[in-house]
């Protein structure tokens, strides 16, 4: 009523041809429909407005269930839970992104919270798995790293190893230093232990690597090395520059002839 007695004191004669009402009588009509319109609007937001808010609590009670249920799941077949670090692994990539996906829906649901200005809810459990995540993922993540490092290696030729060397020595270099990057909770896990033996095994490969391209060796020297080590591939490196796959050292355990 009052936004209705200020229109009409401020509007002139004018305003009315201006806006296409010829007459006051034709505004006043106008006027109550669209009041009419704004009642209407403001009636449907005032329900959806509930919708919205039930579907909120819905939404966070969900949540809390999928949290529960992903947190059992965790406990009995987690990355802990496995034998083999291959295993433990993909273990380890599924529950990070069933976590990820849990995090997003509680991001909406924290946005929904804060429209509506209702208290929050908290869920503890899916924060203490994100995080045993991330510590596990310290180790866990530089292990594959290294075992699919080793996997690359075993493809390379031979003859690779001249232009190859000098890089697979500063990679081992970067393992051994990330190694001491990995939780301190984990530092006296089995786990950790087999991971810097596999970096040191590793760089053992390398550094054989390393002796087996020695410039100064001749045809006698790599025919005497593969007597030794039972690799009858090492015999003709001189002559055919190591047409084998380094595979073929890697399964002879050459590094223990170093």
């Amino acid at each position: 009523v009052l936004l209705d007695t200020l229109v009409k004191q401020h509007l002139k004669d004018s305003d009315f041809e201006r806006y296409n009402f010829p007459t006051k009588e034709d505004y006043d009509v106008k006027w109550k429909q669209i009041l009419v319109k704004a009642g209407d609007i403001r009636d449907q937001l005032q329900k959806d407005q509930l919708l919205y808010k039930k579907k909120l609590y819905e939404d966070a009670a969900n949540l809390r269930e999928q949290v529960k249920q992903l947190k059992a799941d965790y406990d009995a077949d987690g990355p802990t839970k496995a034998s083999k670090v291959e295993v433990a692994y993909d273990k380890l990539e599924s529950f990070r992104r069933k976590v990820q996906n849990l995090n997003k829906i509680w991001k909406n649901i924290q946005s929904g919270e804060k429209i509506f200005n209702v208290s929050e809810n908290n869920y503890p459990e899916l924060k203490a798995m994100e995080e045993e995540l991330r510590v596990l993922g310290t180790l866990y993540d530089l292990y594959m790293s290294v075992l699919k490092q080793k996997d690359e290696w075993k493809e390379l030729q031979f003859s690779d190893l001249y232009t190859k060397k000098e890089e697979m020595s500063n990679k081992c270099s970067d393992f051994t230093s990330k190694q001491f990057k990995v939780n301190k909770k984990l530092t006296t896990t089995p786990e950790y232990e087999a991971l810097k033996n596999e970096i040191t095994r590793l760089q053992s490969y390398v550094e054989t690597f390393d002796f087996l391209t020695n410039d100064k060796f001749e045809e006698h020297h790599y025919q005497d090395i593969a007597k030794k080590t039972g690799v009858k591939e090492l015999a003709t490196v001189k002559s055919d520059g190591g047409n084998f796959r380094l595979k073929v050292l890697f399964d002879a355990n050459i590094d223990e002839f170093k």
